[in-house]
């Protein structure tokens, strides 16, 4: 099998598309870049403000996650992307009860694209 470079599938595989209204693969892979995940540090309490640099209150919040440190397991990982919010730039609160063993992880979505 042989790997191609995507500027050489062209247009006709929507790699660089002029259509108005239509998205191409070139304009997905580079809003991609905008991808972020942060593991907040310090202490994770519920309710308090946590430091996420760069993000902003225009930045998305993919998914946040609680994370045990005591034994981490795939069943021990908690969802707390509902409950998270952007606060205030850099900054981040998440309204339930975190353990303070638990490392905060928050995949988000830099508009941006920095």
């Amino acid at each position: 099998m042989t790997l191609e470079a995507l500027t050489d599938l062209d247009v006709a595989f929507g790699w660089d598309t002029t259509q108005s209204g239509v998205a191409d693969l070139k304009s997905v892979v580079m809003e991609a870049r905008g991808l972020q995940l942060t593991v907040v540090s310090g202490q994770c309490n519920g309710g308090v403000a946590m430091t996420v640099s760069g993000i902003t209150t225009s930045d998305t919040i993919i998914a946040a996650w609680e994370l045990p440190t005591g034994s981490p397991t795939g069943s021990t990982i908690v969802n707390r992307t509902a409950s998270t919010q952007v606060t205030a730039a850099s900054t981040v609160t998440c309204n339930e009860g975190l353990s303070s063993t638990s490392l905060f992880f928050v995949l988000w979505f830099d508009k941006t694209g920095r």
